[in-house]
């Protein structure tokens, strides 16, 4: 990511149009690519260039797939149900 803007993400994320989390998912699951900045609290640093490739390339905006919701109750459940 050498002489690229080097984006932090919110900023990555206020120019997705998305949440910052969706932008921290997208680096954790290296669907986008980016590098943790030195030091946990500086966070994540995404290349301005590689945010546009990913974004032209259509990364599924829509919301990742969750496990089926409904009808499977945790042991938890079960035992609070009585």
């Amino acid at each position: 990511m050498a002489g690229d803007d080097r984006l932090t993400a919110r900023e990555a994320a206020d120019r997705a149009k998305v949440a910052p989390q969706t932008i921290r998912r997208w680096l954790r699951s290296q669907r986008l690519k980016g590098e943790r900045a030195e030091g946990r609290r500086q966070g994540w640093r995404v290349s301005a260039t590689e945010l546009d490739r990913f974004l032209e390339s259509g990364p599924a905006l829509g919301p990742e797939p969750r496990a089926p919701q409904g009808g499977t109750m945790t042991g938890y459940e079960r035992s609070r149900e009585g």
